[in-house]
């Protein structure tokens, strides 16, 4: 049995576009339709090609008097109204918030909102009378997400949603029911902006559809008109008060194409799973590290990595509690969550590269040689990489400053032997922190980068350690290349503070 069979519809704009394919839809499956558009010539012909089961009547959904006209037509031709489909509208007007004249904003809203106000409005005494009866108004994606529409259409579109959502709590126990159904990007006259011209023109933006969502094809009327014909049949008597969109995903989230790189491979949880660590380079720093941090973290699995001297690695490493396997590098971003970097300059950018791509925590102890590959924090953002960054006695005290005015969010000092300058520091006399003849690490400052600005005075061995003499503290050289944590003397990993 045709599912609209003994109904009666009204649709707007439906001489073109989503009116036109909702118009052939509905006769075909047993409705009684109603034609109503400004298009004289194009909805007579409609209406002439669909035979005794369509009418058509030129309005303007703007005038009050047409719209109601338009209902008793509906009516008086087949004695009741079950669908009133609320679908004329147009771009509107373009442009700057600034530059919209109101008089333009006016006609925007009036054919896009009062438009669908009045044909409820007229819609529901008939309706109420026969206790049922189902409204749909054209929304869009442009009125559920930002960005998907001019401005002023765009919140008409949202006026509408909101329209057929409260009318719908008004409505539902007279068994009328209110949706909003909120197009994509459609290949419609209006979308094409080819109203009243051939479809032939039409056609030509069709291609530009396509890549506009998910699914890769162009929207069509008919996928809407399928939608409509769903909400205009009892199959959809338990459905009120919704926005239902159609769209192919456009309006969803982010396209995959477009989504960061690191989203779309696979990589191991880091955040829940912190037992897994990797030194790169084992010369005197890197042993010591791995031998530190091999006896004071509980469960830490370490991998040793050798740009050359495998054995050698081994063997220093024979020491330790659980001596770590020993990869290569191109194998030990694969090994592990967290790099840390003690490595001959000359495999720098090979160690550093391999764990940034694979979106570990990369901890360089060589942090001049970060600053000369200045790359390395772009690609970090691009596949979600931490660099975290030991500043101390290698960087220096203008470390804090660039941390300041850079995009480091926070600072933690942990000192066993404090570099020239410390003592004295503003922070440590306002708090009475004492660092002369400490026998053990010494925690003396945690917080944000510009309350350690604030703190410790800036000293010239930055620049001096980079071999950069002439510049000054007040332009840190790498101001806002390293996104993450800035911390003195200290491996341990904080969370994130600001």
């Amino acid at each position: 049995m045709a599912e609209l069979a003994g109904k009666v519809a009204v649709i707007t704009g439906g001489a073109s576009g989503i009116g036109e394919s909702a118009a052939r839809l509905f006769v075909a499956e047993g409705a009684k339709v109603v034609i109503a558009d400004m298009q004289r010539q194009r909805g007579e012909a409609l209406a002439a090609e669909l035979g005794a089961d369509a009418l058509f009547c030129q309005v303007e959904v703007r005038q009050e008097a047409e719209v109601k006209a338009v209902v008793d037509l509906a009516v008086e031709s087949w004695g009741r109204l079950d669908c009133m489909f609320n679908n004329a509208g147009f771009g509107g007007v373009l442009g700057p918030i600034e530059d919209v004249p109101a008089d333009e904003f006016d006609m925007t809203m009036d054919v896009l909102v009062r438009g669908v106000f009045l044909g409820m409005k007229h819609a529901v005494p008939i309706m109420k009378k026969q206790q049922s009866g189902s409204i749909i108004n054209t929304g869009s994606i442009a009125g559920v997400t930002a960005g998907r529409g001019p401005i002023i259409y765009s919140t008409a579109k949202a006026a509408v949603v909101h329209l057929s959502k409260v009318t719908a709590m008004e409505l539902g126990e007279h068994s009328i029911r209110v949706n909003a159904l909120c197009p994509g990007y459609i290949a419609t006259p209006l979308s094409a902006n080819t109203v009243g011209r051939s479809d032939q023109l039409i056609e030509k933006v069709h291609h530009t559809y396509a890549v506009r969502q998910p699914i890769p094809r162009t929207g069509m009327p008919d996928d809407i008109a399928q939608m409509a014909l769903f909400l205009a049949s009892d199959r959809s008597s338990f459905v009120t008060g919704q926005a239902l969109v159609v769209d192919g995903g456009a309006a969803t989230g982010v396209m995959w194409a477009d989504q960061k790189d690191v989203y779309k491979s696979y990589h191991p949880i880091k955040v829940y799973n912190p037992d897994a660590g990797s030194i790169g380079g084992f010369g005197a720093i890197g042993a010591t590290v791995a031998r530190g941090l091999d006896a004071g973290i509980p469960g830490l699995k370490l991998t040793a990595a050798s740009a050359r001297d495998h054995d050698g690695a081994r063997a220093r490493m024979a020491g330790m509690a659980t001596p770590p396997p020993v990869v290569s590098l191109a194998e030990l971003a694969g090994m592990a969550e967290v790099v840390v970097e003690c490595a001959p300059a000359a495999v720098f950018a090979e160690v550093a590269e391999a764990a940034i791509e694979a979106g570990r925590i990369f901890i360089p102890l060589s942090c001049g040689a970060l600053l000369r590959h200045p790359h390395l924090e772009g690609r970090a953002a691009a596949t979600g990489a931490r660099i975290i960054v030991p500043t101390g006695a290698l960087v220096g005290l203008d470390a804090v400053r660039a941390a300041a005015e850079g995009v480091i969010h926070s600072v933690h000092m942990v000192t066993r032997k404090p570099p020239n300058g410390l003592a004295g520091a503003p922070h440590l006399v306002a708090n009475n922190i004492n660092v002369e003849n400490l026998k053990t690490a010494k925690l003396v400052f945690q917080g944000t980068a510009r309350a350690a600005a604030r703190g410790f005075r800036p000293g010239p061995n930055h620049h001096r350690n980079l071999g950069r003499p002439g510049r000054q503290p007040q332009h840190p050289h790498h101001q806002g290349r390293f996104g993450c944590h800035s911390f003195r003397n200290d491996h341990r990993r904080h969370p994130l503070s600001r």
